[in-house]
C-alpha cells in the first residue's frame, strides 16, 4: 500500500485517478484528494497551486503527489506546462518531493474509454458490446455515459461506474494512450512514484 495526495479537476477524478495509478504501480493506493478549485491560499496559477499542493502533501504525511489537469478547456496545453514549471520551482526552493503530473486529453474519461475491455467489464457489458474509439467521439465522457445507460447497471452513479472501469484499465490495452495523455502521465508516475513502492 502507498499513501498519495491526488489533485485534479473534480469528483469523478477522485474516483478514477487513484485506481489508475494503483494499476500502473501494481499496489493498493490510499488516497487523499483535493480539487484545484479548493486549493485555497495557493494563489493564482497552476504553478503556484502545485507548490501549495506539495506543502499540503507533506503536511498530510503522504509519500507522494499526483496532480492532473484536463485539457478540455485549455487547448494549448498551458496547464500541464504550468504544473511542470511549478514542480521545477518547488525543487529549486526546497527539498524535492515525489510529484507526478499528467494531462488528460480532453478529460480523464478518455483514459477509461481507451481500454474497451475495462469498459465492458467495469460496466457489466457483453464481451462483444461495441465500445467507441476514443479518438472518434467529441466527448469521451458522454460516450461513457451512453455505455453506462446501455449496461445492466444503468442506475449506478457515474462515480461508482467510473471507479469500476478505472480499476480494470491496463496501459498496454490503451492503443491511443499517447494521444489521450495517459502514456505521458503513466511515465511520470513510474518515474516519480514507483521508486516509493516497497
Amino acid at each position: 500500500m502507498i499513501s498519495l495526495l491526488f489533485v485534479a479537476d473534480g469528483d469523478l477524478d477522485e474516483a478514477t485517478i487513484p485506481a489508475l495509478v494503483g494499476n500502473l504501480l501494481g499496489v493498493t493506493v490510499r488516497s487523499d484528494f483535493r480539487s484545484w478549485a479548493r486549493l485555497h491560499g495557493a494563489g493564482k496559477g497552476y504553478a503556484r497551486k502545485l507548490v501549495f499542493a506539495v506543502r499540503q502533501a507533506r503536511d498530510a504525511g503522504v509519500v507522494g503527489l499526483v496532480a492532473t489537469v484536463d485539457r478540455d478547456r485549455d487547448h494549448k496545453g498551458s496547464r500541464i506546462r504550468a504544473l511542470r514549471d511549478g514542480r521545477r520551482h518547488q525543487r529549486e526552493a526546497e527539498p524535492a518531493f515525489p510529484t507526478a503530473v499528467g494531462e488528460a486529453i480532453p478529460h480523464a474519461e478518455s483514459w477509461l474509454l481507451d481500454d474497451a475491455k475495462a469498459v465492458r467489464d467495469g460496466l457489466g457489458l457483453a464481451s462483444d458490446h461495441p465500445v467507441t474509439n476514443v479518438l472518434s467521439v467529441p466527448s469521451p465522457k458522454e460516450a461513457l455515459i451512453q455505455l453506462l445507460r446501455a449496461s445492466p447497471h444503468a442506475d449506478r452513479s457515474h462515480r461508482d461506474a467510473w471507479r469500476d472501469v478505472a480499476a480494470r484499465v491496463k496501459l498496454e490495452r490503451c492503443v491511443h494512450a499517447r494521444e489521450t495523455g495517459f502514456l505521458a502521465c503513466a511515465e511520470d508516475v513510474r518515474r516519480e512514484i514507483a521508486p516509493l513502492v516497497l
